[in-house]
């Protein structure tokens, strides 16, 4: 309830979507990456996966680091998801949630541009 006792809106997503968010951060760890490492991530990974007591740090820290894109893309899915449920709540036209999820998705590679691109190799600390 807000303050003039009207009930709020559940702004929850459904439990449904949780495991779609779980889908969208493991296809972004296996994507980045296949993009960072090429055809051998998956075999990688799998001798990995079989053997981790071989492993010495430095071929480990690669998969660990890619944990962080998988968060990202975990959070991107749950944040598009909840651009599409509000949509739908206020009685938009799937025409307009489509632009706004579009939207959304340029917002968040223009972000992912600029991080990459923000950093010099020239640049002095």
């Amino acid at each position: 309830m807000n303050r003039s006792g009207q009930k709020k809106p559940d702004s929850r997503l459904p439990r449904w979507t949780w495991f779609v968010i779980v889908i969208g951060g493991v296809l972004a760890y296996v994507g980045v990456g296949i993009l960072l490492e090429g055809p051998r991530f998956a075999g990688n990974l799998d001798n990995l996966w079989q053997r981790p007591e071989g492993a010495d740090p430095e071929t480990v820290a690669p998969y660990v680091l890619l944990i962080i894109p998988a968060v990202l893309g975990a959070i991107w899915t749950r944040d598009t998801f909840r651009v599409i449920f509000k949509g739908l709540r206020r009685g938009d036209a799937p025409a307009t949630i489509a632009k706004d999820v579009a939207l959304f998705a340029l917002s968040f590679v223009v972000l992912i541009l600029v991080a990459l691109f923000s950093s010099s190799r020239r640049s002095s600390y």
